[in-house]
């Protein structure tokens, strides 16, 4: 991992493409620009959750933070999730970035065994039951490869194959022929790699916890038109 790649430029297009993402998904369904774009900002997320990780002075305060950012984010998330998916058991990508960055820590501290049971088994018998959250264990691995590889070339490579094999089984399981997964917009989100290893000279600075509060008030905000409009 890059140390000297911390900037919140990337923060901002992250948000900035989530935000296309979001609005593309609730009022433009079916022009799938606004969804390929938003594939860069998982991918960024990612990387600044591995990144702090590596940072962090106490592990236990962060994983607070995103516990209640988590919580805060339930009731955007389920009226913003509802009006686009109608699924009341699909929960916020900020439990995903808790569950990561608790993963990183029993996985940094050679806790395999418990990484296992309280993450990784947890999950999948909640998406079993069918409640699922926002990119799941898919985005953990993607946080993981960031956290694991430094190199542009092993985390782009990574995210590809991770991203085939997390739409192959999903295809498999609801019956498709698994090759639709070349086809997948998900793909996309390899470019984000590029976007974390270039140089860009802009230099900006978010007050902190920045996305935490803009995350549930933007869906707000979007929903809040959603129903003005419709």
């Amino acid at each position: 991992m890059n140390e000297n790649k911390r900037n919140d430029i990337l923060k901002l297009i992250a948000v900035a493409a989530m935000t296309i993402d979001h609005t593309g998904a609730l009022f433009f369904p079916n022009q799938v620009l606004f969804r390929i774009i938003g594939r860069i900002a998982f991918p960024i997320f990612a990387y600044h959750i591995a990144l702090g990780f590596k940072h962090t002075s106490n592990i236990k305060r962060y994983l607070v933070r995103l516990g209640g950012f988590a919580v805060l984010s339930i009731v955007p998330f389920y009226l913003f999730s509802m009006a686009i998916y109608g699924n009341p058991r699909y929960q916020n990508v900020i439990f995903t970035f808790f569950f990561s960055l608790f993963f990183l820590y029993l996985i940094d501290n050679k806790k395999y065994l418990i990484s296992l049971t309280s993450v990784v088994i947890p999950l999948i018998v909640l998406e079993y039951l069918g409640f699922t959250f926002d990119y799941g264990l898919y985005g953990i691995g993607m946080v993981l490869v960031f956290y694991l590889f430094s190199s542009p070339v092993c985390q782009s490579t990574l995210i590809l194959i991770l991203t085939l094999a997390y739409q192959m089984i999903r295809l498999h399981i609801n019956g498709y022929n698994v090759l639709y997964a070349f086809t997948s917009i998900q793909i996309f989100s390899v470019l984000a790699v590029f976007l974390i290893h270039s140089k860009i000279k802009i230099s900006i600075k978010l007050p902190k916890g920045f996305f935490y509060v803009y995350y549930p008030v933007h869906m707000m905000l979007l929903i809040l038109i959603y129903n003005m409009m419709f």
